[in-house]
């Protein structure tokens, strides 16, 4: 049988879409269909007979496409055009670790430099943070609390007193100072500590409220480790220096024509009785046995001060009772070229200084005899069995020194006045 088969021509509804906005309201807008003709199709059945049937078009209504749904709702764009600034907050660097932040990584033996006048800063100082590091849990109190991270360095003892300190124009940190002293960092013991304190010479940092100073007499040879940190969990950079004292020629503090020094040979670790008994021709008997080589506690001691020659006079006064002073001339101290052993007032030396020649001063104690009233004699004197138990140990006060030209004159003040 042969069909044919009319197509049915379907009206499509076609809908624009248009959008206002970004992810606003659609507007939909409805076009004419186009119109479709038609069209008779012969099919052909091998079975079938000759009779032809014309298929009628379809009443039935065409089945239309389901009309399009709006797409979810889009969020604003969360970036920002290139350029825009942006409103997010920024995270702070992350600050690098110090190399010195462990113990074990201590950073040293830091040089040693020479004390100073008080009011004045030291030459050398080693620079350093403490952002980054971590907190010390492993080692307890020292002096002060360890509260928040610190860094690590270390020094080696001189066998006299050391002094360390953040007084510094190149310090931010309020820090805090705790010195310890061992062969290794698991065998630490604390030596000093301090915040915010003075230095050892009793006077605050002049350049920085919060910083720190502390002193110990050190050991010959010793390794002290020194931890720099911070009040409450403070970080931030300082600045650090150690100074060694002058007890030690080498150490001696500069001075100019002109210029007062105090220092107080109690402090002093070191027995001069051979260089002074060698050197500066002085024996056990002099006046008061004052040179005697006795006792530990009872020898004499003293701190060390320079001053470069002019080519003209120079001179040296100390006025306290029980001090002396004596002139070296050259870095060695091989030459010692005169002192004074105490008028009623005062020790004063003078001397024709050579230009550009560094002459340095030794102010020095001396140990005394206590006896009662009327027993001051020859035989109590050069019997040294008596000297043990009749002298003072380290008898000494703090003291000034003035370097002045030989034709100059300053007026210093006596023991009495400055310190009493």
């Amino acid at each position: 049988m042969r069909i044919s088969v009319l197509s049915l021509g379907y009206a499509l509804l076609a809908l624009q879409s248009e959008y206002v906005g970004a992810g606003g309201l659609r507007n939909l807008h409805a076009t004419a269909a186009p119109t479709f003709t038609p069209t008779t199709d012969t099919l052909t059945d091998s079975n079938a007979t000759s009779t032809n049937a014309t298929m009628a078009p379809s009443t039935d209504s065409p089945t239309s496409a389901p009309p399009p749904t709006d797409p979810p709702a889009t969020a604003p764009p969360t970036s920002r055009p290139t350029g825009a600034p942006s409103t997010s907050p920024s995270l702070a660097p992350i600050a690098p670790v110090p190399p010195n932040d462990l113990c074990a990584n201590a950073q040293g033996p830091l040089a040693i430099v020479a004390p100073v006048k008080a009011g004045t800063l030291p030459d050398l100082f080693v620079h350093g943070t403490t952002r980054g590091a971590s907190k010390d849990v492993t080692v307890g109190r020292c002096g002060v609390e360890i509260t928040s991270p610190g860094v690590w360095y270390t020094v080696t003892g001189t066998g006299s007193r050391m002094t360390i300190s953040t007084c510094s124009e190149d310090t931010e940190l309020d820090s805090k100072l705790s010195v310890f002293s061992g062969s290794s960092c698991g065998a630490l013991s604390c030596v000093a500590g301090n915040d915010d304190g003075t230095n050892s010479t009793g006077r605050y940092c002049n350049v920085h409220r919060y910083a720190s100073s502390t002193y110990w007499v050190s050991e010959l040879g010793q390794n002290y480790y020194i931890l720099v940190h911070g009040f409450s969990n403070r970080v931030g950079d300082f600045a650090l220096s150690v100074e060694g004292h002058n007890d030690r020629m080498e150490l001696a503090v500069q001075m100019a024509v002109g210029d007062t020094a105090q220092g107080d040979t109690l402090t002093a670790s070191f027995n001069l009785y051979d260089l002074l008994s060698s050197q500066c021709g002085y024996d056990d008997k002099e006046f008061y046995g004052q040179y005697y080589d006795g006792p530990e506690d009872r020898v004499p001691r003293g701190l060390w001060y320079k001053v470069v020659g002019t080519g003209g006079p120079l001179q040296a006064q100390v006025c306290l009772p029980g001090t002396r002073l004596h002139v070296f001339a050259g870095d060695n101290n091989d030459n010692c070229i005169g002192g004074d052993t105490y008028t009623r007032d005062c020790s004063t030396f003078a001397w024709d200084s050579s230009p550009d020649v560094t002459y340095y001063v030794i102010v020095h104690s001396l140990f005394r005899v206590l006896l009662p009233y009327g027993e001051y004699n020859d035989d109590r004197y050069n019997n040294p069995q008596f000297w043990n138990e009749d002298t003072i140990p380290n008898f000494s006060k703090p003291f000034e020194l003035a370097i002045t030209g030989g034709s100059d004159s300053v007026t210093i003040s006596r023991s009495k006045d400055l310190f009493n």
